[in-house]
C-alpha cells in the first residue's frame, strides 16, 4: 500500500496479488465512515487506484469486513471520530 505521502508499507505476509494506492489523505476517513461508498467514489474520482487483481482485493475485502468494524468500533457512526470525519470531509468540499 502506498499512501498520498509516498509512504510505502506492505500488509501481511506473502507476496501482495495488488497494490493499493491511496492518493488523498481525506479518502482514509471517508472509507472508515462508509467503507463501501467511500472506497466506490475515491476509486471513481480516481484517489485511490488498486494496481493488480481488483478482484482478490475485493475478496480480501469483504472476508475482513467484520473483523476491520470490531477492531475500528471507535469509529462507527455517532462517535466523535466520524463527527470529525464528518466536519473534516465537508469542510474539504467547500
Amino acid at each position: 500500500m502506498t499512501l498520498w505521502d509516498g509512504s510505502t508499507t506492505l500488509i501481511g505476509k506473502h507476496k501482495p496479488s495488488f497494490h493499493l494506492m491511496i492518493k488523498e489523505r481525506s479518502v482514509i476517513a471517508e472509507i472508515i465512515r462508509s467503507p463501501q461508498l467511500g472506497f466506490a467514489e475515491a476509486y471513481i474520482h480516481d484517489r485511490l487506484e488498486v494496481k493488480g487483481d481488483l478482484g482478490a482485493f475485493i475478496k480480501l475485502a469483504i472476508n475482513n469486513q467484520s473483523r476491520f468494524e470490531k477492531r475500528f468500533k471507535i469509529f462507527s457512526r455517532g462517535s466523535r471520530f466520524h463527527r470529525r470525519a464528518d466536519r473534516a470531509t465537508s469542510i474539504g468540499q467547500q
